[in-house]
């Protein structure tokens, strides 16, 4: 059973990602009256004394590393990923592992799980800014940089910064039960599980490979989503065989090339959804809004996450006088007699209607009225 949690710090070390560990174990919420335990929460350094943080600030630590000796769950707190940590916090991390205490490290902290040697072989990942490092640095760790947080035998990583309360309360979900994890959530005024991964939050606008003709491919590739790009096409392009290409695809980028570009595609539009959406909702003030229907399993799939509740709240004009499949012309064409009758321009959201549909219903009226404030009239379907 979980009862102690020792996090280590070293010089430069993030606050935030060490609050998530400290508000989640280091707050005694026993009289609550929801079966939360009062951890015996632990803050250890290297080196006790004041201990540097990267905003500049300081924490006086009174503990050395003696006291994640026999602590349940040691944390490795973030500390950058471009900097070293001494050996004795390898030595420290490797000790909690081998008597099968949990390990965990938030965000740039699975740097020292890596070089302490617990991450080879091993599920993991990271901030998404330094999960390609990672890789790369630790070719043995498999870098998984779409979720939120890890769990691979009893080491646990998480991705940045508020990540590291997900993996935090996934911990106490399997030590300690659903209602424990869901009571410290609520008292956190937080989701006790988020759904989906870090593929929402990446700006990845171009994707890089291991050989110069695939990367260039794929530049090209993001540049030209609105066409249609067979395997047949892309294999010539590259003067190869279109099962040869397929093979070398998949071995540099993990996906098919069919799986690839629509992730590419919603990426994209994900992106012109979000830097339009005010402007988009301003430009259609008498419009309806209501959400997008969910995207299609495949495509919830290969973003990481579940479009539905990316797109809640997203605008969706439905104009008072817009025809919707299925719906009747009639309110379209009372809102235009009378805006036509009182002499105002008719609102911005009459624009699917055909000037045939009005002239059917409404004979004799002139084009001129069915434009009444620049109003453009579109095809129905």
């Amino acid at each position: 059973m979980l009862k102690s949690v020792a996090v280590i710090v070293v010089p430069n070390f993030s606050l935030f990602e060490f609050g998530t560990a400290f508000e989640v174990f280091g707050i005694d919420r026993s009289d609550r009256g929801a079966g939360v335990p009062a951890f015996d929460f632990r803050v250890c350094a290297p080196e006790p004394g004041d201990v540097r943080m990267k905003s500049g600030l300081s924490l006086h630590v009174n503990l050395g590393l003696e006291a994640a000796a026999d602590a349940d769950l040691v944390i490795m707190s973030p500390f950058g990923a471009d900097r070293d940590v001494p050996e004795s916090v390898h030595e420290a991390l490797r000790a909690a592992q081998a008597r099968g205490a949990w390990v965990m490290s938030i965000c740039s902290g699975a740097f020292a799980l890596a070089k302490a040697g617990l991450l080879e072989g091993r599920r993991c990942t990271t901030h998404w800014r330094y999960s390609q490092e990672l890789a790369a640095k630790y070719p043995g760790a498999k870098v998984d940089e779409n979720v939120l947080y890890v769990q691979d035998g009893n080491i646990i990583t998480s991705a940045g910064t508020a990540a590291g309360i997900d993996a935090c309360l996934h911990l106490v979900r399997v030590e300690l039960g659903a209602n424990v994890a869901a009571a410290i959530a609520r008292d956190m005024v937080v989701p006790p599980h988020r759904d989906g991964g870090q593929a929402q939050f990446i700006d990845r606008p171009m994707p890089t490979c291991g050989s110069a003709p695939m990367e260039a491919l794929l530049r090209w590739m993001v540049q030209h989503l609105d066409q249609e790009h067979s395997v047949n096409d892309l294999a010539a392009r590259l003067h190869m065989s279109p099962r040869t290409f397929a093979r070398k695809f998949r071995a540099e980028t993990g996906a098919t090339p069919a799986a690839w570009l629509n992730s590419q595609r919603v990426l994209r539009a994900q992106g012109t959804v979000g830097d339009h959406g005010v402007e988009y909702r301003r430009s259609c003030p008498r419009s309806r809004v209501r959400p997008f229907r969910p995207a299609p399993a495949p495509l919830r799939q290969g973003v990481g996450h579940e479009s539905a509740k990316l797109s809640q709240g997203l605008p969706r004009p439905v104009g008072r006088g817009c025809l919707v499949r299925g719906r009747s012309k009639r309110p379209a064409i009372q809102l235009i007699q009378r805006h036509s009758a009182a002499g105002t321009p008719a609102p911005r959201g009459l624009g699917a209607l055909r000037l045939g549909a009005f002239h059917q219903l409404l004979p004799g009226a002139g084009d001129s009225a069915l434009r009444q404030g620049g109003a453009v009239l579109a095809r129905a379907d």
